[in-house]
């Protein structure tokens, strides 16, 4: 036992370093790197952006029966909070570099806070519709796509009075 005990420290350092630590660590770092890129680098690529996720939204809302059809993630994909490909990803950041253009920057910033509050909502009426078939909820998937449905609504007139405050 004693034997066993004193070749720990001459093994630690293996168990420690290992090349699938070392991939997580590099993974973690890409993320992060692609996290910090969200910001909009200027003025014409954020309302551009802004735009983007204006229709977004009305693209969802127009098809927002064949978008449930791919279930609650592909919901949340067109969220942006699914994957990285949705105009919708890293929306606050565009809004934030945006407010300061807003002619009235406190009603600005009071539906830029409206807008994060419904995204967070939708996002977790598509995240509990995958689950309801199996937990002890009452209600069914197509009342979590309702409950998303109605957030969405909410964002789309959040996003609007945003673009009215730009004058874009």
């Amino acid at each position: 036992r004693r034997y066993l005990l004193s070749l720990a420290p001459l093994l630690l350092p293996t168990v420690l370093y290992t090349p699938s630590a070392s991939l997580v660590y590099a993974y973690d770092a890409s993320q992060a790197e692609k996290a910090t890129s969200v910001k909009p680098k200027s003025e014409e690529e954020a309302r551009r952006r802004f735009q983007d996720a204006r229709n977004q939204i009305n693209y969802l809302l127009s098809n927002y029966d064949e978008v449930c059809r791919g279930g609650g993630d592909n919901i949340r994909r067109y969220l942006g909070t699914v994957g990285t490909t949705s105009p919708l990803y890293g929306i606050k950041t565009v809004f934030k570099y945006l407010q300061e253009d807003a002619g009235d920057i406190v009603e600005f910033t009071e539906n830029m806070n409206e807008f994060d509050r419904n995204l967070n909502g939708a996002d977790s009426q598509a995240y509990s519709s995958m689950f309801v078939e199996f937990s002890a909820a009452k209600g069914t998937t197509g009342d979590y796509y309702k409950g998303a449905l109605r957030e969405i609504q909410m964002m789309k007139k959040a996003i609007d009075n945003m673009n009215a405050e730009l004058l874009i």
